[in-house]
């Protein structure tokens, strides 16, 4: 009558066309480097790229050197009396010379704004990875939700189609065959519940890679079994070695205590690094320019008496501009005030790092630990309490609820175990990204 051995081959059986299914459409499937590939190749990275060809053009504007002037200077002097007056042309080349030093702080100065740009694209590149890690887990993690309701869904219209034959039968009540029924509803809204929550995940990953999936999208991917905890050194480090899940870390890798200093690393510190070297170019640049600037001229010079004589000379000028007034004292306070604020940026930087790093290893020991705890209550027979229960239920021992309580149970703890799979993967994910372990 009820056979277990019928739910499996059921079971298999769906599992098989669903595969054939997904294996007819291979261009559905997505895996995690094709998602990252297509998310770094949408164009607002290469807009972010664009940032650091505009600070080369800055820095190439601000060493050219000034252009000379070209004068032209005619006069013509009438004489009121009987003289003939005179006409006297001059042409002059003037060009304004630049102190070595100002080119060397402009040199300092713009090669610090392409480091800073540097590093806030990279930050970027590697906030968008992080973005679609994220994305992707919580996509896998749905995904495997649907395929624990699915196979729920057809244990339930089993054994449904068990009971039609028994209350027909006179074996069972029609209660039983009408509670049945409203088991196998509520598991088909569980099962299209599971398939909004895949879909809103799946567009979730789509906006994440800039990129429309397909519905029927099949995400490439293992969820994670539980890390490792080295017991030596108690429970604040973790050894990864041959976890899958830490396949970007690489073998061996410990998730160490923060006291150490990996996350020293963090594009963010290097970041304010940068803009504290660029303060301080901009503030030498500035005080630089803070000097005598001199202008040189030589030039062709014609003097004519209107026919009594003539003259040519040349005509030699040195200008030099010095700054009493003006002395550039609003941008040299301008500039201490960034150098200032990047200092106290930085020093913000680090504290908040460090505290994402002890939250994000506490969070992983607390998801693994989660994990643990729920697969040593599935080994615990869950299995077999279900197969017990059809078991009294074929020899009319136990009643129809106390079956659906098994199924219910089982399912229960199988979404509870892909849940925690799933937290911890993304656990793993932050964990690698506070201690900046993820390749950009």
């Amino acid at each position: 009558m009820f056979s277990r051995s019928c739910v499996n081959q059921a079971i298999a059986l769906l599992l098989f066309s669903s595969a054939s299914l997904l294996r007819a459409d291979p261009h559905a499937s997505l895996d995690l480097d094709a998602a990252i590939q297509s998310a770094l190749n949408a164009g607002d990275l290469e807009a972010q790229s664009l940032r650091v060809e505009e600070a080369r053009g800055r820095l190439q504007q601000r060493l050219l050197k000034p252009n000379p002037v070209v004068v032209y200077d005619r006069q013509d002097i009438f004489d009121q009396g009987n003289a003939p007056g005179f006409v006297q042309d001059l042409v002059k080349l003037e060009q304004p010379l630049r102190q070595h030093g100002i080119r060397q702080a402009r040199q300092r100065a713009g090669e610090m704004d392409i480091e800073t740009v540097s590093r806030e694209v990279v930050l970027a590149r590697r906030r968008k990875i992080h973005e679609v890690r994220r994305a992707f887990a919580r996509t896998l993690e749905a995904q495997h939700l649907i395929l624990i309701h699915q196979r729920a869904i057809i244990r339930t219209r089993t054994a449904q189609d068990v009971v039609s034959l028994r209350t027909t039968a006179g074996e069972s009540s029609k209660y039983e065959s009408a509670r049945m029924n409203l088991a196998t509803a509520q598991e088909r809204d569980l099962t299209t519940a599971a398939r909004v929550e895949f879909t809103r995940a799946l567009a979730e990953l789509g906006a994440a890679m800039s990129k429309p999936l397909p519905a029927n999208t099949v995400i490439e991917g293992r969820l994670p079994g539980p890390v490792k905890v080295d017991k030596a050194v108690g429970d604040r480090t973790l050894e990864t070695t041959k976890h899958p899940a830490f396949g970007h870390l690489g073998a061996g890798t410990k998730l160490a205590d923060p006291t150490g200093s990996p996350w020293m690393t963090r594009p963010e510190i290097a970041i304010e690094d940068a803009r504290l070297a660029q303060a301080r170019a901009d503030e030498q640049s500035i005080r630089a320019e803070v000097r005598p600037q001199f202008n040189v001229g030589l030039g062709y010079m014609h003097f004519d008496q209107r026919g009594l004589t003539a003259q040519d000379g040349y005509n030699a000028v040195v200008s030099v501009g010095l700054p009493i007034n003006d002395r550039r004292q609003g941008d040299i306070r301008a500039a201490q005030a960034r150098a200032t604020g990047a200092q106290r940026s930085r020093s913000a930087a680090v504290a908040r790092i460090y505290a994402e790093v002890e939250g994000a290893r506490e969070h992983l020991l607390m998801a693994n630990a989660r994990l643990v705890e729920l697969l040593e209550v599935e080994k615990s027979g869950t299995g077999e309490m279900t197969a017990m229960a059809e078991t009294s239920y074929r020899a009319g021992l136990q009643s129809v609820l106390e079956l659906l309580d098994a199924y219910r149970l089982e399912r229960d703890l199988q979404l509870a175990r892909v849940r925690a799979q799933g937290a911890l993967l993304l656990a793993i994910e932050d964990y690698a990204y506070t201690l900046a372990w993820i390749s950009t």
